[in-house]
């Protein structure tokens, strides 16, 4: 895994990090508003009960004295904070009871705790912060309780106003503290991938004397001796172990190039056409069919370099598992997408049940499980090729379609 990769992998651990913290802490916090509501509904219709089931009043006992023990019996925060109304109609709609928690009434007051009774249906309803409950008697009269409760639902507003502020700070402190702790977290990965890298030059750089001294011997022999095939066995490990040389420092470089530098506009079409050139040779040595189908004048502001690079990886592989007398095709288009281009090597392979596309872009796989030197291959192209397709933040993939296995690569400009 390349540097880069690992700072994508803990950028996506902090998204899905945050985002379950703040599914968790919205939830809770919006589970424990709704249980409050739902208590503080329940509390209201039991006020509600007692007032309409303590609606009569003995001539004896003073106004005053009737008010306090209503206000007394109810729970402290409706004494605090509510106002009650108590109502009896008779079976004509006239108001034959009005009885209040507050002192003096307007009838403008009374008119509206009328109209609000009037326009409630039996049993319990409200009319915006006013709840209402309305009973029928044995003799056609009715009786109906109104409380008041506005500042218990202007509280309840306030109480989710601040959830919410504390929730959303919290997340804050929260997305800062995964923030800081994951990049201190894959720190040690990141110096362990630098470490590798390190390693691959400097063994690279190392392996190049002895492979030099060792084919220098061996030819030293040929002159004297002759060709045998020994030496010539040799001199064919010798070149193989330095083609993975070369390999091995080219994609730990590739790995190495994440920041986009300045990149000239290229003419990515005749960057391909050049590219496909000496394989036409190849082709014609192993009875393929190369075909080429390349839109004229894709211009952009791509490396030519890194595109010759890219088809060169793509053909080498295709010339090495295409059919016998099979056919291999380029193809470069412009993507849907503005500043994009779409490179496609394709080649014939008809056993493609007994290849697992999947793991293509894995390094050191390959779909040969014999591992035959004769192929020639090291396992670590297609992972080249995945590198440089990194580096314009495009993509690669395999897929199998009528008999080819098709490379698709979606590059976009710098």
């Amino acid at each position: 895994m390349s540097t880069k990769e690992i700072r994508k992998l803990r950028h996506k651990f902090i998204l899905v990090s945050l985002v379950s913290l703040m599914a968790a802490i919205y939830i809770i916090g919006g589970g424990i508003i709704v249980l409050m509501k739902v208590n503080s509904i329940r509390t209201i219709q039991r006020t509600l009960d007692y007032l309409v089931e303590n609606r009569g009043i003995e001539e004896e006992d003073t106004l005053s004295e009737n008010k306090m023990t209503f206000l007394e019996a109810l729970l402290p925060q409706y004494n605090r904070y509510n106002d009650f109304y108590v109502m009896e109609y008779d079976s004509g709609g006239n108001v034959t009871l009005f009885e209040s928690s507050r002192e003096n009434v307007s009838e403008k007051v009374e008119a509206f705790i009328s109209s609000v009774v009037l326009s409630a249906e039996e049993g319990y309803s409200n009319a915006g912060s006013f709840y209402v409950k309305v009973v029928e008697n044995e003799d056609g009269s009715y009786t109906a309780a109104v409380l008041d409760c506005r500042m218990e639902n202007a509280m309840l507003s306030r109480l989710f106003y601040m959830a919410m502020v504390i929730c959303f700070s919290g997340f804050l402190l929260a997305a800062v503290l995964v923030w800081g702790l994951s990049k201190k977290a894959v720190q040690p990965e990141i110096e362990n991938v630098n470490r590798q890298k390190m390693f691959i030059t400097n063994a690279s750089h190392e392996l190049k004397t002895p492979l030099s001294v060792i084919r220098a011997n061996t030819e030293l022999l040929e002159m004297m001796n002759g060709k045998n095939e020994w030496t010539e066995s040799t001199l064919s490990s010798v070149d193989r172990m330095n083609g993975l040389i070369q390999n091995l420092v080219m994609i730990a470089r590739a790995d190495e190039k994440e920041s986009k530098g300045e990149v000239t506009s290229s003419d990515i079409s005749t960057a391909v056409q050049e590219s496909c050139h000496p394989f036409e040779a190849v082709a014609k040595s192993k009875g393929l069919t190369l075909t080429e189908r390349i839109e004229e004048n894709v211009v952009m502001n791509m490396s030519s370099a890194d595109v010759r690079q890219l088809c060169m990886v793509l053909l080498d592989n295709a010339m090495k598992y295409c059919d016998e007398n099979g056919n291999v095709v380029v193809a470069l288009s412009k993507g849907k997408k503005k500043g994009s281009v779409v490179l496609e090597v394709s080649n014939s392979f008809a056993s493609v049940e007994q290849t697992d596309l999947n793991h293509f872009f894995d390094r050191f796989y390959r779909s040969d499980t014999s591992h035959n030197v004769d192929q020639g291959g090291y396992g670590i192209g297609l992972s080249i090729a995945e590198s440089i397709v990194e580096q314009y933040e495009g993509s690669i993939d395999a897929s199998w379609k009528n008999g080819m296995i098709v490379f698709t690569c979606l590059l976009f400009s710098r």
